[in-house]
């Protein structure tokens, strides 16, 4: 009968017990790139497993004979094994003097060459038990693989006056043309004087999509917006490292939910900006080295009041010039899914609900203090509060249009399901969404007034509709959002509420005096071009990381 595969537990580098299995399914062997002289070609072994005789059969299996063999093996994996476990390790099977402590140290040139030219055998579930070891090991070999050099990461530290000042700074911005404040970021960065790479990662893009891409000129900055084109195990950032590529990564929701689909930390090197400055220092807390913050902007698009064609809009300009709009969705995609399996208290609730109707904010730290959660990172247990407060969002969002109608005719630009959370009334109307680079810009410009709730997850956050209506050359009539705080009062303060019972009493004011709103629109839409669009957003992040040219 044959033998069963050792199976051991161990403490994988957050701390948590695993079993381990030594099958031949747990291995991937990949082919030397030609064979050696004679037919010797040599093997390397990442990751031992389990049971060491096991990886060195199938590696001589796969060679069809003997050969050198050289291993590289996790030390947190290799302290954790027992002296049974080393003598499975056959004389004249020896290790690679791979870095330990640095993993992005120059690599000797003897283990380069293997990594070019060598059989591998990976061990998977290496990657997973100790991502922050195997990570940039396995990155080190993509980059072998592709011909290209293994040893630049001290050229992402370099200081920008080492550079040419006649070279631009290369920015890959990961995704796909329609994704998330891409085409933004591209105006930004090339306003600001960048080379824009125009390559496509899409979500869930394995690290190899990037190696390639390094293989023609390798940019200076890979900047992800939400950890788009980062896998969650940093292989892809180690990639970028060692191959002398900045990553930055800006967060524009709540970076913990973010983070709670990372499995490794190497995120705590990478430079983060957040459009909500109340995540500074809990990023800070949970080991981040460096963030900054760095609000959303005005979109191009937004700009130009001359473009909007009143033909092009789904109502008429005389319609919605009566209206009080609200543009957005009743939640955020595939909410159930990220939220599965999560029950929220139903006491906390009702007092959620009850300071939303007196002012307050039950925003997302509000929330993870009365679940008592106070460690955000590693785990998924930050989603409670962010269920907590993504429902009293809804509430305000609710609370919000539902006061406006009060007022006047209101519209909402979203989907179905408002529908079903809205009070019947006269006064409330529904149009479907609108194409944010189609006709949104003009109506923000002919409404009589846009209403803006923000989210709750972000307790100091900001939207779009902060910078987009007022370039657009609107009315914003906005929550009293601490994020507000980098605009000047005296312009902020006339077009805010406290709570939604203010709104009818506010839009009425606005309403009364023409000639103060008028004024308002104009200062607004001034400061927004002067100071808060993305090409301003560009150079800040430029300056902040010292990629300056």
């Amino acid at each position: 009968m044959p033998q069963r595969p050792a199976r051991f537990t161990i403490r994988d580098e957050s701390g948590r017990t695993r079993t381990l299995s030594g099958h031949p399914g747990q291995f991937v062997f990949i082919p030397p790139p030609s064979a050696g002289p004679g037919g010797a070609t040599p093997g390397v072994i990442l990751g031992l497993g389990p049971s060491p005789a096991t990886a060195i059969g199938i590696l001589k299996h796969n060679l069809h004979g003997a050969a050198p063999i050289r291993y590289v093996e996790a030390p947190a994996f290799q302290e954790q094994m027992d002296a049974r476990w080393s003598r499975g390790i056959p004389l004249g099977t020896s290790a690679l003097p791979w870095p330990r402590d640095t993993p992005d140290a120059p690599i000797p040139d003897e283990v380069k060459e293997l990594l070019r030219s060598a059989a591998l055998l990976i061990y998977k579930s290496g990657l997973r038990l100790f991502p922050s070891f195997w990570a940039p090991v396995l990155a080190a070999v993509r980059l072998a693989r592709a011909g290209l050099p293994m040893d630049a990461a001290a050229a992402s530290n370099a200081p920008s006056s080492a550079r040419s000042t006649n070279t631009a700074c290369r920015v890959l911005i990961p995704g796909t043309p329609h994704d998330l404040l891409r085409q933004e970021l591209t105006h930004g960065f090339t306003a600001a004087g960048c080379e824009v790479a125009q390559h496509d990662i899409p979500a869930g893009s394995e690290p190899s999509t990037t190696a390639a891409l390094l293989s023609s000129r390798r940019p200076d900055l890979f900047f992800s917006v939400n950890f788009r084109g980062l896998d969650p195990l940093g292989e892809t950032f180690h990639l970028l490292r060692r191959a002398g590529t900045r990553t930055a990564v800006w967060f524009v929701d709540n970076p913990f939910h973010q983070l709670s689909g990372m499995d490794a930390p190497f995120w705590q090197e990478i430079p983060l900006f957040v459009t909500d400055a109340s995540f500074i220092e809990p990023l800070r807390r949970h080991g981040a080295r460096e963030v900054h913050h760095l609000p959303l902007a005005a979109s191009p698009g937004m700009c130009n009041a001359a473009d909007f064609k009143p033909s092009a809009l789904p109502i008429p300009t005389a319609t919605l010039a009566q209206e009080t709009v609200f543009v957005g969705r009743s939640s955020f995609p595939e909410k159930r899914n990220f939220f599965a399996g999560i029950q929220i208290p139903p006491d906390i609730a009702t007092k959620a609900r009850a300071m939303l109707a007196s002012g307050e904010r039950p925003d997302f730290f509000w929330w993870a203090e009365r679940l008592g959660i106070d460690t955000f990172w590693p785990g998924k247990a930050v989603r409670a509060a962010g269920l907590g407060a993504e429902e009293s969002s809804l509430a305000l969002r609710i609370a919000a249009v539902t006061a406006a109608a009060e007022h006047g005719p209101t519209r909402v630009f979203g989907d179905e399901a408002w529908r079903g959370l809205l009070p019947e009334s006269s006064q409330l109307s529904l149009s479907q969404p609108v194409d944010y680079y189609g006709p949104l810009a003009g109506i923000y410009a002919a409404a009589r007034c846009v209403l803006g709730a923000t989210s709750l997850l972000l307790p100091a956050g900001l939207t779009q509709r902060h910078f987009d209506v007022w370039a657009a050359g609107g009315l914003l009539l906005t929550d009293a959002t601490p994020g507000l705080d980098i605009f000047p009062r005296e312009l902020t303060t006339p077009v805010t509420y406290a709570s939604p019972a203010d709104i009818p009493t506010a839009l009425a004011r606005l309403e009364r005096e023409p000639a103060t709103t008028r004024a308002l629109r104009d200062a607004w839409r001034a400061l927004i071009l002067e100071s808060h669009t993305y090409a301003h957003r560009a150079r800040s992040v430029l300056e902040l990381i010292g990629l300056t040219y």
